[in-house]
């Protein structure tokens, strides 16, 4: 049938053309709806009133502190939407990124938290009343630091 195996794979590409092309077509177009639209924008408006870009970093009781030498870059807070409250912040430190991941290893292990993974680069935990935290740490390319890390924090609220 075919005379060489560059036949055979021009078939196969022109044979997996012809099925993903099909798939396409058959799939249910979605129609344009401009009034669920234009709630859906209304919803995202509501949920972002509150959100904040952060000058400094801002201190949870229950989520340990970098006590390495860090500068805070950056960050957002978007307080209780639907009981969860999410802050996001990105440090620089002097220290390499193993010794930043040992310092959050041991002191969320001592703050009540549960390593639930714990990697070359990051940690996830959950603590004992369910709030959760993802670090992550990576090499900086900036001058004097030596690692860049991302704490990524969601506080649960307690539902009366």
């Amino acid at each position: 049938m075919y005379k060489n195996s560059r036949q055979k794979r021009q078939a196969v590409f022109c044979f997996s053309l012809i099925l993903f092309n099909q798939s396409y077509v058959l799939a249910a177009p979605q129609l344009y709806d401009q009034k669920k639209v234009k709630e859906q924008q209304k919803n995202h408006l509501q949920l972002m009133k509150d959100y904040r870009t952060l000058k400094e970093p801002v201190a949870f009781p229950d989520l340990p502190v970098f006590s390495g030498r860090s500068k805070f870059v950056n960050g957002y807070l978007e307080p209780n939407q639907n009981g969860i409250s999410t802050c996001e912040m990105e440090f620089l430190a002097q220290e390499d990124p193993q010794t930043v991941l040992s310092f959050y290893k041991d002191a969320l292990a001592a703050n009540k938290w549960k390593i639930w993974y714990a990697g070359s680069h990051s940690i996830s935990a959950r603590h004992g009343q369910g709030h959760m935290c993802n670090i992550n740490v990576n090499e900086s390319r900036m001058p004097k630091t030596k690692s860049r890390f991302t704490v990524d924090y969601r506080q649960i609220e307690q539902q009366h």
